[in-house]
Order: structure tokens, then sequence, then C-alpha cells
């Protein structure tokens, strides 16, 4: 096994985000995204939590921070978050919603599961 697609290899397939630009990328959460988003969040339950606030909370600073490392992070967050539509923020949601379902291991099938496609921002 080849340590540089190894990532990839141990990662849940994904789901596909459209940015502001029209460009189209793939979230998806492995070891090392979901290690980044307990270090911010201080553990999955305080993940959810922010989450569960929704409208209550501060939705666009988590749900960007969410997006940002389910993504191979070669932006900063600052520069993802500026590449993000506002107008796309339920997409986002349900992106994430799908992208962590996956990663900790539902038994569902989902529709619109995602595979990194050529036209994929790899960001």
């Amino acid at each position: 096994m080849n340590p540089n697609n190894m990532r990839e290899e141990i990662s849940a397939p994904g789901r596909e985000v459209t940015l502001e630009d029209g460009r189209t990328t793939i979230i998806r959460y492995g070891f090392s995204s979901m290690a980044i988003l307990e270090k911010e969040y201080g553990s999955l339950t305080g993940l959810f939590s922010e989450l569960e606030k929704a409208d209550k909370g501060a939705i666009f600073s988590v749900l960007g921070f969410i997006l940002w490392a389910g993504t191979k992070r070669k932006l900063n967050l600052e520069t993802f978050l500026d590449m993000l539509d506002m107008k796309r923020v339920e997409e986002y949601s349900l992106a994430v919603q799908g992208a962590l379902t996956e990663a900790l291991g539902s038994n569902q099938d989902e529709p619109g599961k995602q595979e990194a496609g050529e036209t994929s921002a790899e960001i």
C-alpha cells in the first residue's frame, strides 16, 4: 500500500459539494479529519452539540470548519471559507451529515454518495 494514497483508501466515500465558483469538491471524514474535529470541539459529543444548535449558534463558522476538516486541507481555513456559497448552506449541512454518518459506520445505504471525480477540486 502506497502511504501517499493511504488517506484515500481508509476514508469513507464522502459527499460532493459545490463551491461558489461552480467547482465541486468531496467532503469526507477519515481518521485525521475526525481528530481535527475532536481537537476543535473537545470530543465528538461536543461537535454534535454544536451542530444541534443550528440556528441558535454560530452556524457559519461551525459548518465552515467542519466542511474544511473534511477536505484535504490544501487551503487554509480562511481561504476555504471564502470559496463557500452562502446560498448553499442547506446543501453543505446535508453533505456534512451524510459524510459524518458514512465515516462513523452507519449501516444504511444513502442516496447521493459520491466518489472523487475528475471535476472535483482537491482542496
